[in-house]
C-alpha cells in the first residue's frame, strides 16, 4: 500500500505582504483611537489650569480641535497629536514640562496617556487580520 507524503511549501513573499496590507488596513484606526482618547482627556475650564500630572485643561476647546492623526502609507507609520498650525508648539511645553515663550510650563500630558490607554486595544485590532491572497 502507498501511502501519499504530505507537501509542504512555505511562501515567505506572501506573508509578508499580507502582513504589511493588514498593517496598513489597521494603522489608521490605530492612530483615530488615540486622537479620539486624547480629545475626551482634555477637559474644557474657563482659564483654570489643570492639575499637575493630568491632561491639560482648553478655554474655548482649541486644544480638542487642533489634534490630528495622519498615516503615512510609504514608511507604516502614524503621527498623532496637536496640529503646529493651531496651536503652536504650546503643547508639547504642557505634554513634557518645557518652557514656551518665556515661560515653564508644569508636565501636563495628554499623548502619553492616550496612547497607554490604548495600547491593549492595537493588537486586539491586527488579530485576525492576515488572510490568504
Amino acid at each position: 500500500m502507498y501511502l501519499a507524503q504530505p507537501k509542504l511549501e512555505l511562501h515567505f513573499e506572501r506573508i509578508i505582504l499580507a502582513e504589511g496590507k493588514a498593517e496598513a488596513r489597521m494603522l489608521a484606526p490605530a492612530a483615530y483611537g488615540i486622537r479620539k482618547t486624547a480629545i475626551a482627556l482634555i477637559e474644557i475650564h474657563g482659564g483654570r489650569p489643570a492639575p499637575v500630572g493630568h491632561a491639560v485643561h482648553s478655554r474655548a476647546g482649541t486644544a480638542r480641535v487642533s489634534m490630528a492623526y495622519d498615516r503615512n502609507k510609504d514608511t507604516s507609520t502614524a503621527v498623532i497629536g496637536p496640529r503646529y498650525s493651531i496651536l503652536g508648539a504650546s503643547l508639547s511645553a504642557h505634554e513634557f514640562g518645557l518652557r514656551w515663550m518665556g515661560y515653564h510650563y508644569k508636565k501636563r500630558p495628554t499623548m502619553g496617556p492616550a496612547l497607554a490607554a490604548n495600547l491593549s486595544k492595537i493588537p486586539r485590532g491586527f488579530a485576525g487580520k492576515i488572510t490568504q491572497t
